[in-house]
């Protein structure tokens, strides 16, 4: 088989997992399952072969991402019900001295979806969002424009969100500095959409959902004390935002360290130890318990009102429910991104690979904006096939990784699939449906404020990623 026919047989699993997914109606998992075993039998790798490098790829997958993202769903359950969400919300109010509140939720979903799986960052902050439109008489369109924005960019390029740390592992980049610079692209790429897309998305007017606003009054004024969420016993930002920050900060300056003192010294075993993704949740998701000490009643009383279990024990809900329920809402995104991995692994073990390094490895050695365009564009195809930024990001980095080095560093490489995923957000994805739902969004509203949004990000993202490695920092 020739490289034509290697590109056909992608392209016809891609249109298979459509059909699937979305005519068929055959569960994400088994549909990748399926897909994942007709490429390998049409590659060329035989039934045993084919089983087995699926096999390979499901498991080596969650064995790098597993605990990750249920810790990071931990941590997620415990920010609800200590009402960590709303005062990193009410930070982001008073910094904005309650001018441009569609930032507001936008940023707390920035920073929020960065360890938290983004299906659950939305499902934290959409009644945030309602309430604050409400309250200051926004639109929906604008507000549900930037808070989407926000969480998916961070879900998309900033690990260890867990379908982009999967492409960082993968791609054999330096973690920490993934970290660091993915944020800075993402930031910059949020900031400049908001600034020349916000004018656009005020030009009509969305209410927000009703049963998620009812009671809140219409604030009568700019006064900043009528627009925070007010609710007994908050906890200040700083401390909303420990168990976030602390697993970024220990992974960035665990990589730093690393990379400025002697391979194998105390130091740089200590940064090593602090920096692995899974001590640096873990301390995350500990901070938790202790905050969640200090804001008992707090967690006592989300537990009755949104959880509906009056009789739970404090200790129990700390130690055992926040864990149970972290496992149960990172279930399905950990099958998914597991066989994501094992598709992924057929396209990495073709033999037919080869032809596509030698065909593209001339561009990609060429120049850094083509070493840039070819990652970020196959992000693109593989998004706007499959609607899942973790399975087109690992397709698009396990499609890279057979291409072997490239004009510019596997960070960058990482960084322009990420960005890629981002660029078509439309009715194939799951998210997309979700963020309508929460939002109240008809589909043209949502690609308008979700598809098209989105895209400007992507674009503005790859700009910002080619200006900073066109300098040779990264």
């Amino acid at each position: 088989m020739g490289l034509t026919g290697f590109l056909a047989v992608i392209a016809i699993s891609i249109v298979l997992m459509l059909v699937l997914i979305i005519k068929v109606d055959l569960h994400p998992i088994i549909s990748l399952f399926v897909v994942a075993l007709f490429a390998g039998l049409a590659l060329g790798m035989g039934p045993l072969g084919t089983i087995a490098q699926i096999n390979k790829g499901f498991g080596s997958t969650l064995q790098d991402i597993a605990l990750a993202i249920i810790l990071g769903s931990s941590i997620a359950m415990a920010i609800q019900d200590t009402g960590a969400a709303k005062s990193i919300t009410n930070f982001f109010v008073k910094l904005l001295k309650g001018k441009n509140l569609e930032l507001a939720p936008a940023l707390t979903a920035f920073l929020i979806s960065i360890p938290v799986f983004s299906d659950i960052t939305m499902i934290l902050t959409a009644p945030i969002a309602n309430v604050i439109a409400k309250r200051k008489k926004m639109s929906m369109s604008t507000v549900t424009a930037y808070t989407q924005l926000g969480l998916n960019l961070t879900h998309a390029i900033v690990p260890p969100t867990p379908g982009i740390l999967a492409v960082t592992l993968l791609l054999g980049a330096n973690l920490g500095m993934m970290i660091m610079w993915s944020t800075i692209v993402s930031f910059a790429a949020f900031i400049i959409t908001w600034a020349i897309t916000k004018k656009w998305t005020l030009k009509e007017y969305i209410p927000p959902r009703a049963d998620m606003s009812d009671g809140i009054e219409e604030a009568k004024s700019d006064d900043i004390n009528e627009l925070l969420v007010h609710e007994k016993g908050l906890p200040n930002a700083f401390v909303a935002l420990l168990p976030i920050l602390i697993p970024v900060v220990l992974m960035t300056i665990g990589s730093v360290i690393q990379l400025n003192v002697v391979k194998d010294s105390f130091i740089y075993n200590f940064a090593g130890v602090i920096s692995d993704k899974v001590v640096a949740l873990s301390l995350g998701a500990f901070s938790n318990v202790i905050i969640g000490y200090v804001y008992k009643e707090n967690i006592i009383r989300a537990n009755k009102e949104i959880h509906h279990d009056a009789d739970c024990k404090f200790r129990s809900i700390v130690l055992n429910k926040w864990v149970a329920r972290g496992v149960a809402a990172s279930l399905l995104p950990l099958l998914i991104t597991g066989m994501g991995g094992a598709f992924s692994s057929i396209i990495k073990a073709a033999p037919q690979i080869q032809l596509l390094k030698d065909a593209l490895g001339g561009a990609m050695a060429s120049g850094t904006i083509m070493a840039i365009l070819i990652p970020w564009l196959i992000g693109v195809i593989m998004m706007t096939a499959v609607g899942s930024m973790t399975t087109a990001g690992m397709t698009a980095a396990a499609i890279m990784a057979a291409m072997g080095p490239t004009a510019v560093s596997p960070l960058v490489t990482c960084i322009a699939i990420g960005v890629g995923t981002m660029m078509i957000d439309h009715v194939n994805d799951s998210g997309f449906w979700t963020t309508c739902q929460f939002f109240n969004l008809n589909v043209k509203q949502g690609v308008k404020y979700i598809t098209v949004i989105n895209a400007v990000g992507s674009l503005t993202g790859l700009a910002v990623l080619i200006l900073i490695a066109l300098t040779g920092i990264i």
